[in-house]
């Protein structure tokens, strides 16, 4: 685990402050301050994650996590609207935690989740993150690599077309 340095601390520290008392709507933008803090800090750092890999973070929309609907929504957007694969960039993820007892938690919250709705993928054992941006996007190409129904006709013939990104 990485030790945080008193100059990482006294910058991350006040932005953490700021996004807890921000409006939802400036809440990514200081989350991409906190995140380019983390990386010069040597604390964070940039990974492609496959879909079948992510969780939701259980702290995820005040504890909702999300929504199977909203899931299929933003993907009918995503793929209606053409995929910017630059705005994947904006997902934001922690590695599941080392702890076992936060980890169980992390992955039965999940479980929970997605017996919620069969439109959202079930947990595969094979995950490594928990998602606390992005959740919607990649919970849709979740769901699909899982081959979860949707709701929306216009995405119920594009699953082959996803593979391709």
């Amino acid at each position: 685990m990485a030790t945080i340095s008193a100059e990482a601390e006294q910058e991350i520290g006040p932005l953490v402050d700021k996004l807890s008392k921000a409006e939802d709507a400036k809440k990514l933008q200081t989350w991409l301050q906190i995140e380019c803090a983390l990386q010069r800090h040597g604390l964070a750092d940039k990974h492609h994650v496959p879909v079948h890999k992510l969780l939701v973070h259980p702290q995820n929309r005040k504890g909702l996590m999300g929504s199977g609907v909203g899931m299929h929504r933003r993907g009918n957007k995503i793929l209606s609207m053409g995929v910017d694969l630059a705005l994947l960039n904006k997902a934001a993820s922690f590695q599941l935690s080392s702890d076992p007892a936060k980890r169980a938690h992390q992955i039965s919250k999940n479980k929970e989740f997605a017996a919620s709705s069969d439109l959202i993928a079930p947990v595969n054992g094979q995950e490594t993150v928990v998602c606390i941006a992005s959740t919607h996007a990649g919970g849709f190409f979740k769901a699909v690599w899982a081959q979860r129904p949707t709701p929306h006709p216009a995405l119920q013939d594009v699953e082959p077309q996803l593979y391709k990104w």
